[in-house]
């Protein structure tokens, strides 16, 4: 597969400025073998205009639809289209790192074995351009992640050509009265069937992508989609191809789809519907009422951080009216979420800005006496990998310098020291699955010393001592 021609498709429909700025991002790609195809799917809007402006490049194609057939069936038409050994679906509120393609193109090319590469991505609010955080999906993905909770998104994704051409994988049967009936079902679809029929996925440890998150958008129908969504996750679950060490993660799967619905439905001031949502997700794992505070609590005030349209404060009053038993009227655990959630909020606009906000929401996570647990230090080692892989050790360096500061702030210098320990072992993991043992003792010793707990980790002893006999070979 040598310089490999590789097509990138795009469903556009009301795409306007963002469209142009997609376009332009494919077009800006550092690797030249490449074809655009633009597939207006019967557009009301000057959808078309803003296509045709780039079809003076001889590698964009515009093909229109007569009438609105939704996302997958012109996906499908723009394959049908297109020639390239290598696929990506490309949204038209995305964007596309410069270096997307060639990476792609090499992983895939030194991985045989991969039919579906993906990547991480930075996730920006639309229309402020806040960067709101960076998605790294797990470096080995497959059937379980994407039942449980579809670990990436369509523009995300790159394929072989090949592994497009089986038939069941483009299920138009939720695809009615001319729109999507729901966001991320087909997607589940296409990935689950293509795992059943024996296709790998492989990661790029970098974020490649830029995902828009409008806050004024609206989901139709939000029980409905769950219902459709379900469907999608049963069909693959029952499927006779499906293992069984799979098929019996459907509680899980089903709890994680009623909560995401559940979220949107509070985040859109639909607090029955979300209510309904709630009592179907504790029906389906009643243990997301259990430990203190509960699982559930703990879920809906990290989702509560992500909501940008309203106050984070006014949505957990909100989400916590709905809960089941006496959890509404639980103020300990409110005032818990309340906390958490400022928390968050700090180490976000410390990262992300504006500083100043993170200042207010650091004095607010202080007058509620905000706890920092392992939980919430595991949120901050997951955050400065990602920074990591995305910006560079240097760039990370200085966020974590000032995300030590807002720990010593909060009164919790040892908890600094904690995460540190927590970042190098991370790092020691990594190095060991990498086969880079010289490395590994080198960033467990001084994780022990920050954090003399990992001296009784068994795991830690393991590779410790494996490291340095398989070092010295």
């Amino acid at each position: 597969m040598n310089n490999p021609l590789v097509s990138i498709i795009i469903p556009a429909y009301k795409g306007g400025r963002l469209l142009r700025e997609a376009i332009r991002s494919v077009l800006d790609q550092t690797y030249p073998h490449l074809e655009l195809i633009v597939v207006d799917d019967a557009s009301p809007d000057n959808t078309r205009s803003c296509i045709t402006r780039f079809c003076g490049d001889s590698r964009v194609r515009c093909i229109r639809h007569s009438q609105n057939r939704g996302a997958v069936a012109a996906r499908k038409t723009g394959l049908g289209a297109s020639t390239g050994e290598i696929v990506i679906f490309l949204d038209q509120d995305d964007l596309i790192h410069p270096e997307k393609v060639r990476a792609h193109v090499e992983f895939l090319e030194s991985h045989p074995e991969i039919g579906v590469s993906y990547n991480g991505r930075i996730e920006i609010e639309h229309p402020s351009r806040q960067i709101l955080g960076i998605w790294m999906p797990p470096a080995q993905v497959g059937l379980p992640d994407v039942i449980l909770g579809y670990p990436f998104a369509p523009s995300d994704t790159v394929y072989r050509r090949k592994w497009l051409s089986i038939e069941e994988i483009w299920d138009d049967r939720f695809v009615a009265r001319g729109k999507e009936m729901i966001p991320n079902g087909a997607e589940i679809m296409t990935l689950g069937r293509l795992a059943l029929n024996g296709c790998r996925f492989g990661g790029i440890t970098r974020a490649l992508n830029c995902r828009r998150y409008h806050t004024e958008r609206v989901l139709h129908d939000l029980e409905a989609r769950c219902q459709a969504e379900l469907l999608c996750q049963e069909t693959i679950l029952s499927d006779d191809r499906c293992p069984q060490e799979v098929s019996v993660l459907s509680s899980v799967a089903f709890t994680n789809t009623y909560l995401v619905f559940a979220y949107h439905a509070f985040l859109q001031y639909e607090d029955e519907p979300g209510r309904r949502l709630l009592e179907k997700a504790v029906e389906c794992d009643p243990s997301l009422l259990d430990a203190d505070p509960c699982r559930l609590v703990q879920w809906i005030a990290a989702k509560s951080c992500s909501s940008r349209g309203q106050g984070h404060g006014m949505l957990l009053r909100r989400a916590f009216a709905a809960l089941p038993g006496n959890l509404s009227t639980d103020s300990r655990q409110l005032d818990w979420a309340l906390a958490r959630t400022s928390l968050l909020e700090a180490v976000r606009a410390t990262v992300w800005g504006p500083i100043s906000e993170g200042e207010r929401r650091m004095a607010r996570a202080l007058e509620l006496h905000a706890e920092v647990d392992d939980s919430f230090l595991e949120e901050l080692n997951y955050l400065l990998l990602n920074y990591e892989a995305t910006f560079g050790p240097a760039a990370a360096k200085k966020v974590a310098i000032r995300l030590t500061a807002t720990l010593r702030r909060l009164g919790k210098p040892r908890a600094a020291s904690r995460l540190r320990a927590r970042s190098l072992i991370t790092r020691a993991f990594r190095s060991y699955h990498l086969r880079e043992f010289l490395k590994v003792p080198l960033l467990l010793l001084p994780a022990v010393y920050n954090d003399p707990r990992y001296l009784l980790n068994r795991g830690v002893f393991s590779i410790f001592c494996r490291s340095v006999l398989l070092g010295k070979v």
